[in-house]
């Protein structure tokens, strides 16, 4: 944009206010709806906000990207000027933020994008001005991306039928794009915004990128329209930024549940908060939660919220949550799930026809145990755990009636310490391929805790809990089992 076009902006931003009164009149003629598809309607009486027109055909359009359109200076596409059309890609270079006016409408042509790459996009509309973005076209879109360095804030704005990168950003409409490493960049501003009908995830939030402070009211439907095995979610976001998810509806989806990464460990306080529906594990389907080697700071909590149901995938060796580790010294971690009898907080297999040893379970090595670290287990319900965990050594050799050696899998795993007091109450375990709480320690360590008391076991392969060392069955024959 040259210093002109600045100031024929400049000037149409003084002159119309409100934006309504400086918009074209309506034109007899064919409709054409926002999609590009033939309407039936006008567009409307003068003065209308052309976002909550189905008919702008006697608007003119504004190209923009065709190929290419670099984005150095401040500009503003008004919506005297819609609809504004993308038929290429627009980027948003250093210092320059590229706004979109209230009422505007953005037709994005097939595979367009708008990429910020060190700038801002700020469509920020109101409830009786919104924005929207939608398909000029029969094709797909691309996405409106918001890279390390760049900033996307949206509000009040609709964004239809994105996603045609099935590739790198997985069929997303809106990707925030994250450094590889830490700390988290809150590069995605959301309120009282829709994304519908995307091909892939509705958003993907991407290694280190989290939603901006005041993110809330976030609708997203019809995520999963194209790629309903690769991406049929709403949301996947990296496990620390799970505490950035904004309030709104994730339901009316290929799959209704968000996609936690849990590529990276939980090595700061996170939260997962309850948003409505379950969260899927994903990659490996394992979350560790413990500090930093070297770090001498406080110890990670993670905290689950009352009614979440966090669903692991059946991937040997990997598919676990566990809290600290065993390292020499360990790594010591928190973990606080304090459900509700109203609202209990599940674990359990994410399979599509879940059976016992689908997952691990949770593990509580050393790390759990060192005096900074807090696990804390109320009104959970664990469930389809008890796989090969790896563990071993840690207790009495145990046997069933027939002979069998009982492992040491179950769907609470503690070894290498020993807790003071039972941490798990109010809760249930069942079908569990192993113990339901297996424990891993000796009477020199601690005493011989008791995880039954309030708890509830159903269908477990083996016994509600293991007998400790020092206290060993004779024979090693535990009769209890296939008795649960």
């Amino acid at each position: 944009m040259n210093v002109l076009d600045t100031v024929r902006n400049a000037v149409i931003l003084v002159s119309c206010a409100p934006v309504a009164a400086c918009l074209p009149p309506a034109d007899d003629g064919p409709g054409m709806a926002t999609d590009g598809t033939s309407g039936t309607g006008t567009t409307g009486e003068p003065g209308a906000c052309p976002a909550l027109l189905d008919d702008l055909s006697g608007l003119p359009e504004t190209v923009h990207g065709a190929p290419v359109e670099e984005v150095d200076q401040d500009t503003v596409w008004a919506a005297a000027d819609s609809p504004h059309v993308v038929d290429g890609v627009v980027r948003v270079r250093a210092g320059a933020t590229l706004t979109v006016e209230p009422c505007a409408v953005v037709l994005m042509g097939e595979g367009a994008q708008i990429a910020v790459e060190e700038g801002t996009l700020a469509a920020q509309g109101t409830a009786d001005a919104p924005i929207l973005f939608d398909r000029r076209d029969g094709g797909r879109w691309g996405y409106l991306l918001a890279e390390e360095a760049g900033v996307v804030r949206l509000a009040h704005a609709t964004l239809r039928g994105g996603g045609s990168d099935s590739v790198t950003y997985d069929g997303a409409t809106v990707v925030g794009d994250g450094p590889t490493g830490g700390p988290y960049v809150e590069n995605v501003f959301v309120q009282n915004v829709t994304v519908e009908d995307s091909a892939g995830y509705g958003i993907f939030m991407r290694r280190y990128a989290a939603f901006a402070p005041g993110s809330e009211n976030l609708t997203i439907r019809g995520a999963g329209a194209d790629l309903v095995q690769q991406a049929p979610r709403p949301l996947r976001i990296d496990v620390m930024a799970a505490g950035t998810i904004p309030t709104g509806t994730y339901t009316g989806n290929a799959a209704d549940e968000i996609e936690l990464d849990p590529e990276l460990e939980v090595v700061q306080d996170t939260t997962i908060p309850n948003r409505g529906v379950p969260y899927l594990v994903g990659g490996g389907g394992g979350i560790t939660v413990a500090r930093q080697v070297d770090d001498p700071g406080p110890v990670p909590v993670l905290t689950i919220e009352p009614g979440v149901t966090l669903r692991f995938p059946n991937v040997p060796n990997s598919s676990a949550l566990t809290v600290g580790d065993d390292a020499n010294p360990p790594r010591p971690g928190s973990l606080v799930a304090m459900g509700t009898a109203e609202a209990p907080i599940v674990f359990t297999s994410a399979e599509p026809e879940p059976a016992p040893g689908d997952w691990i379970g949770i593990m509580l090595p050393a790390g759990a145990g060192t005096p900074d670290s807090e696990v804390r287990l109320d009104h959970v319900e664990i469930a389809y755990a008890g796989a090969e965990n790896g563990v071993g050594g840690y207790a009495c050799h145990s046997e069933d009636p027939s002979g069998n050696v009982l492992d040491e899998v179950g769907a609470v795993t503690i070894f290498g310490w020993a807790p003071a007091a039972s941490f798990l109450t109010n809760s249930t375990i069942e079908q569990s391929a192993g113990w339901g709480v297996f424990r891993g320690w000796s009477l020199d360590e601690g005493p011989d805790v008791d995880f039954t008391p309030t708890n509830t076991f159903s269908n477990l392969a083996y016994c509600e809990q293991n007998r400790i060392w020092d206290m060993c069955p004779n024979p090693d024959v535990y009769d209890c089992v296939g008795t649960i």
